[in-house]
């Protein structure tokens, strides 16, 4: 009830079977990005992860027009998993919705803290009980809240270091939802930026189009009184500086 009250507005995604293509990957690395998020977000006191979505809704307000977003946010291999849980096959991924307004005049820092106050907030509804799950869709193999609400948007899977699960995780998010993920890890103190995508839906361009956008939204971000419209006029008048 926690999730679907927060996302009322938004559609659920059609349960049809498709036989999808492999999917296209395309890779961006900027030089000193992490290093300079990382610094930027410890100054203000979010979580790295709250500043990178923050970027994800932003490109997703341009790219669906619309100043009401939602995405998912993935949890994957998580160490302490519940007892109830210790018998259930697969790798545990968990699709978080988040849902974001993003205001005019907003200060982006504003919208930061914003999102980094709901994952707080959503650290206790991150955990669907198994019989709940199973219940509601008895196809279901393992606990995910994707199972119970399935919006039509696109998810965003940060990686940790040295994880075993990323492949499978972004395989599995592709797989499951709507032709679109965004992979982030760092390199050293680059950023990365993986854009797996359906090339027959999104068309040839995309991945690098998509890439180079989030990077430049990323870098204004870290002026800490740039609001979203600025950000979204450089965008609309292509300005050089954007």
């Amino acid at each position: 009830s926690y999730w679907r009250n927060k996302l009322l507005d938004f559609p659920i995604r059609s349960n049809y079977l498709a036989t999808k293509p492999s999917p296209q990957i395309f890779t961006m690395k900027f030089n000193k990005l992490f290093q300079k998020i990382t610094s930027y977000s410890e100054k203000v006191a979010v979580s790295f992860s709250s500043y990178v979505y923050t970027a994800w809704a932003i490109f997703l307000s341009i790219q669906k027009n619309n100043r009401h977003v939602a995405f998912y946010i993935t949890l994957s291999g998580r160490e302490n998993i519940p007892a109830k849980f210790s018998d259930v096959m697969g790798m545990f991924i968990n699709v978080i919705p988040i849902s974001v307004m993003l205001k005019q005049k907003t200060e982006v820092l504003r919208i930061i803290k914003d999102i980094h106050e709901d994952c707080l907030d959503s650290m206790f509804h991150q955990e669907i009980d198994l019989m709940e799950t199973l219940m509601e869709t008895p196809e279901a193999h393992q606990p995910e809240i994707s199972s119970t609400i399935d919006l039509q948007t696109y998810p965003i899977f940060i990686k940790k270091e040295n994880s075993v699960f990323s492949m499978e995780v972004c395989n599995h998010l592709f797989e499951c939802h709507d032709d679109l993920l965004l992979a982030v890890r760092k390199q050293n103190d680059d950023l990365v930026l993986e854009l797996i995508y359906n090339l027959n839906r999104f068309g040839e361009g995309f991945g690098e189009y998509t890439c180079k956008l989030m990077g430049k939204i990323l870098e204004q971000m870290l002026n800490a009184d740039i609001t979203y419209d600025a950000i979204l006029n450089r965008w609309r008048n292509g300005c050089e500086s954007f």
